[in-house]
């Protein structure tokens, strides 16, 4: 995870890339859940440095994204609650943009797979975040609803 933290995208490139890779073998060994909590982890214990922390955040929510279908659903309601503290307008929108497509590949292989029902968390997802957004009176506060809208939808 430390080469998450390079500002050498080639070496945070060739990490995310190798990332995936543990992900798609984790999912074959049926190993998801269990490669998730890893994950949530690594993002439980960022760096101080919030340059090295953002690139760690992207890095892990890229190897999360590639869990898609592979989680239960108490993982993918996990999942969908860090996500929503991810958004928030004090988070980065790197960081804010990355949970969105970490959690809406989630989520579509998730109803795809019947982990979840799509009036169930994505409909709830989406109707709050639309909310947020109407009543945003700041710019963090409409691109933190709009990253929950991209999720959701």
């Amino acid at each position: 995870m430390r080469a998450f933290a390079s500002a050498d995208k080639t070496l945070r490139a060739t990490a995310i890339s190798a990332a995936k890779e543990a992900v798609a073998a984790a999912v074959k060994a049926n190993n998801g859940d269990a490669l998730f909590a890893k994950l949530e982890a690594v993002l439980d214990k960022l760096p101080a440095d919030v340059t090295a922390a953002e690139r760690i955040s992207t890095g892990t929510l890229s190897a999360i994204g590639a869990l898609a279908g592979a989680l239960s659903k108490d993982s993918l309601l996990r999942l969908l609650e860090r996500s929503k503290t991810m958004f928030a307008a004090t988070a980065s929108l790197e960081v804010a943009c990355a949970a969105a497509i970490a959690l809406g590949v989630t989520l579509k292989s998730a109803i795809a797979k019947g982990t979840i029902d799509a009036a169930a968390e994505p409909t709830e997802l989406l109707t709050s975040s639309l909310s947020a957004m109407t009543a945003a009176n700041a710019a963090g506060e409409s691109r933190a609803a709009a990253a929950g809208v991209a999720a959701a939808v």
